[in-house]
């Protein structure tokens, strides 16, 4: 379900002129970029798409997990998005010139992986890709690069860590406005893993004001969307 759910706002971001960033990775990282290189194709076709990778889901299994998503690139290639009907409720990209210097980000967006986790393959779906041998640099970079909002898909030590990460620049203000957090799966947040409640009170504390307005916390990828994009 994670997957399927970053796949899908990653296509409905897309579609929405916005560019999809993410560590590159495999899991949840791949659907997103996945879902923004499907954008020019009908929801239908992005649920279809993952049904193919999913016969192969380990990517520790080397060889059957790219050739999945290889044969994924090979049926639907990269074309251009300019134009594409909204399907399935999405919002439909605005007109504009094609070309290669903006089918890209439309077409699988930013990736940026890092050489640190070289058991952890890039994924195949990045427009493309920019390469990390820090860790730490990776992840500042990525944050950044935030001006639209940061979405927070269900994770461990890594993600709650980028969750703070990220909290301490808006804090102090220091890279300018992220936009919205929007944290994927209430449940696994204020129970499992429940960050919002230290989150809150911390971004209400800044001195820039009361920030903690920033937070939302959803189980519909629409609402997301509807947030990452007003």
């Amino acid at each position: 379900v994670p997957y399927r759910m970053a796949a899908t706002l990653g296509w409905e971001l897309a579609r929405a002129d916005r560019l999809v960033v993410t560590g590159g990775g495999p899991g949840v990282m791949e659907a997103a970029n996945l879902g923004a290189y499907l954008a020019p194709h009908p929801v239908e076709e992005l649920t279809t798409a993952i049904d193919l990778l999913a016969g192969a889901p380990d990517f520790t299994d080397h060889d059957r997990y790219t050739a999945a998503a290889l044969a994924v690139r090979e049926r639907y290639g990269h074309r251009a998005g300019v134009g594409a009907q909204p399907a399935g409720g999405a919002v439909a990209p605005r007109q504009r010139p094609a070309g290669p210097d903006l089918d890209w980000a439309r077409s699988g967006g930013l990736a940026i992986p890092t050489w640190l986790y070289g058991h952890e393959p890039a994924n195949l779906f990045a427009g493309r890709i920019a390469k990390y041998f820090s860790n730490a640099i990776r992840e500042d970079t990525i944050l950044r690069l935030s001006r639209g909002g940061i979405v927070f898909a269900p994770g461990r030590a890594g993600t709650v860590q980028e969750v703070f990460q990220a909290a301490t620049k808006t804090f102090y203000g220091t890279d300018g406005d992220s936009g919205a957090y929007v944290f994927l799966d209430r449940t696994y947040w204020t129970r499992e893993l429940p960050v919002e409640a230290l989150l809150r009170p911390l971004l209400a504390a800044s001195p820039f004001g009361d920030l903690a307005k920033t937070i939302h916390l959803t189980d519909d990828v629409h609402e997301a969307v509807r947030v990452l994009t007003r």
